[in-house]
């Protein structure tokens, strides 16, 4: 073997190396990133979040707009195959007859049970003193209520800077940035967006966590998305959450 065929070998080795390399990292953060999501909703079932700061705000999505998207979404699934309708309106028009007397009697009492079962709705300070029993730091946004935050605040909480400002739709991007390099300049730890629209601030860099107001049918639990954190507020009703850990790992659900 000659050195020409040595020195090929060694590149192909080399770039095999570099290769493993890159896809170990994309795993350990991947990997590493879930591991600690799942540690914080252990914290918070187990009621332990001493260094937790969380951001709680109100349900600002319409559940009849929801629903008009889920009837808009049924009738092009219908125009796409005619036949499951048709199937399903024969089941309708001959609908199975219980096995047995029984269990007719067990599904009238599961209902009578459930609608006679009352809960206390949910309120933000009822989320709110939760979370402070826990040992978390708390403090909740006004998100419907944009107006508040578009001249931009400062908030203080346990040695932490969260700076929030609002976006609508007649903010111009310049305005956005020029907000962004005032939170800088004060040195923020998190800069928070409260905005209608995702495309609002997509193409803007250096916000840590953006609330969309309306249905933008996001995940849940919140998506990273070029190292920004986006959320979905919840249903009117419904109070949402921002987990932000010691490590400044970030999570959200839904407390309904």
């Amino acid at each position: 073997m000659d050195s020409r065929q040595r020195e090929k070998i060694a590149l192909i080795v080399f770039a095999l190396l570099v290769v493993l390399s890159v896809c170990g990292l994309c795993w350990y953060l991947i990997a590493g990133h879930s591991w600690n999501v799942a540690a914080s909703n252990i914290d918070d079932t187990f009621g332990e979040m001493d260094g937790y700061t969380a951001i709680v705000f109100p349900g600002t999505v319409d559940p009849k707009l929801v629903d008009e998207d889920l009837e808009t979404q049924d009738s092009v699934n219908k125009r796409i195959n005619p036949a499951r309708e048709s199937d399903s309106a024969n089941k309708e028009d001959n609908p199975k007859q219980p096995l047995s007397s029984t269990m007719g009697k067990q599904g009238s009492m599961g209902e009578n049970s459930s609608s006679s079962t009352h809960t206390q709705p949910i309120t933000l300070e009822s989320v709110k003193d939760s979370y402070q029993e826990k040992g978390a730091s708390v403090f909740e946004l006004y998100t419907d209520n944009l107006v508040r935050y578009e001249d931009g605040t400062i908030l203080k909480r346990e040695g932490h800077r969260y700076g929030v400002f609002s976006v609508d739709s007649l903010m111009p991007y310049k305005a956005i940035e020029d907000k962004i390099a005032y939170f800088d300049a004060y040195n923020v730890d998190f800069i928070v967006a409260i905005t209608p629209s995702t495309a609002l601030v997509s193409r803007i860099s250096g916000i840590d966590i953006v609330i969309t107001t309306s249905n933008e049918k996001l995940f849940a639990m919140g998506e990273t998305i070029d190292g920004t954190f986006y959320v979905n507020a919840p249903l009117k009703g419904e109070v949402g959450v921002i987990l932000i850990s010691p490590s400044n790992v970030v999570s959200a659900k839904v407390v309904s």
